[in-house]
């Protein structure tokens, strides 16, 4: 284990070569502005050693030295905790080789500084980290790592404990990793296969989302066995095939494998593309329609674009799927019997999104009188739910009566034992 002493020196050692290019004094300053503006974005900067060796990585990162006008690019592994020797990596620079000789060796996609207790190394992977995923399953492979990357094009990537940064050059972007959402987006599909749902999510959150290209996926949560029909398309309810339209080899977005080839396609075609009840694959290039009372019930919010408009409005039709929808800007949503379960999006104003957290159990219901959508909100302390549309009162006094919206149609109404304010949710019935 290291000491204390050569610890602190490490760290003494990787700050101070962050700041070569300035005086110590205003090195210190700009790794103080940098915290500030990491925690108006909503991240987490740890406290103590971990954060300070993380905020000189990201400095460093931001204003590398340059070489003959160009900026390198740049990679660094923070490990709060030790990383097993079995590690898929090759370590080099034990020794006397200089902190900054290191950091001209690591090149941000298969070779990283390694900053572990007192050491401080060159990390070369197996294979290539280009792409944010490659990241965050590196991230998830090791418990406990930070890990800063910066791109040719001067794009700044921060891997932390709940959140992914982008500094695009003006200003941070953070998001959840696609795994926050997966219990809350589960809640409201009972029964769903979590294997599926995350391997969706994860595919939408970071292969297509960074990759700025839009893309709609209906996930069907009914298993059919059957061929496909002639026209693609024409077996599925609410869904036309388009001159684009195309039946696909049943590639699985189980293997993360194929994860690249399906986003080298979906770049290239307009359209939904449909995933069926196993996570296969099954066409891509269709148009969703939506029914008569989809248009007149589903309250569609201002501003929102046609590809979540027809994704909402399809999943109102067909309640035995989820529409997963990627937006060029990167945001994505996620789509259940007409409303919106999910939002995962990028701000450098913070999070935003649909509670990951929001509670599961300890809930009211009702039903919407007019697009007849189950709703849930969560239980008023002091109250006992004893049917589905029944709450009593543990101590003596009156029940709480709250207004609530409904998601779907945005209707409103009053719900006995609910908690005022608190959203509404609906829960798919299960197949």
């Amino acid at each position: 284990m290291a000491t204390p002493s050569r610890t602190v020196a490490a760290a003494a050692t990787m700050v101070a070569v962050s700041g070569t290019t300035t005086t110590d004094d205003r090195a210190e300053r700009r790794r103080r502005r940098l915290r500030e503006e990491l925690t108006d974005v909503g991240f987490d900067v740890p406290d103590g050693l971990p954060g300070e060796l993380l905020l000189g990585e990201i400095d460093y990162a931001r204003h590398p030295p340059r070489h003959e006008g160009t900026f390198p690019s740049y990679g660094a592994l923070l490990c709060t905790e030790a990383v097993p020797d079995l590690a898929p990596y090759d370590r080099y620079g034990t020794g006397e080789t200089s902190v900054d000789t290191l950091r001209r060796l690591a090149d941000g996609r298969q070779s990283f500084v390694l900053v572990e207790g007192d050491r401080v190394e060159v990390a070369v992977l197996d294979e290539p980290h280009d792409r944010e995923v490659e990241l965050v399953r590196l991230h998830r492979a090791f418990p406990g790592i930070m890990i800063v990357q910066r791109l040719t094009d001067g794009q700044v990537r921060v891997l932390g404990a709940r959140t992914i940064l982008t500094w695009d050059g003006a200003h941070w972007w953070a998001k959840p990793y696609a795994e926050t959402y997966l219990a809350s987006v589960a809640a409201s599909v009972p029964g769903c296969s979590q294997m599926i749902l995350r391997a969706v999510l994860e595919f939408c959150v970071h292969t297509m989302s960074p990759s700025r290209a839009g893309a709609t996926l209906v996930w069907q949560l009914d298993r059919d066995d059957g061929d496909l029909a002639d026209e693609p398309g024409e077996e599925f309810h609410h869904l036309r095939g388009t001159e684009e339209s195309v039946r696909l080899p049943r590639l699985s977005l189980l293997d993360a494998g194929t994860h690249g080839a399906v986003r080298q396609l979906l770049t290239q075609v307009d359209g939904a593309t449909v995933v069926d009840a196993d996570g296969n694959l099954r066409a891509t290039g269709l148009h969703l329609t939506a029914s008569v009372d989809a248009q007149r019930l589903v309250a569609v919010p201002r501003g929102r674009g046609t590809r979540h408009t027809a994704a909402q409005r399809y999943s109102f039709d067909e309640e035995r799927t989820v529409v997963f929808v990627v937006s060029a800007d990167g945001p994505v949503s996620v789509f259940s019997d007409g409303a919106r379960i999910a939002a995962i999006d990028a701000g450098h104003v913070g999070m935003v999104g649909v509670d990951p957290n929001a509670p599961t159990d300890g809930v009211v219901s009702t039903t919407c009188t007019r697009c007849t959508r189950r709703l849930y909100v969560r239980r008023a302390p002091g109250t006992l739910a004893l049917d589905d549309d029944v709450t009593d009162v543990i101590d003596d006094g009156v029940a709480p009566v709250a207004r609530i919206t409904c998601p779907v149609c945005g209707t409103t109404a009053t719900i006995v034992g609910a908690v005022e304010g608190a959203p509404a949710r609906v829960v798919k019935r299960r197949g």
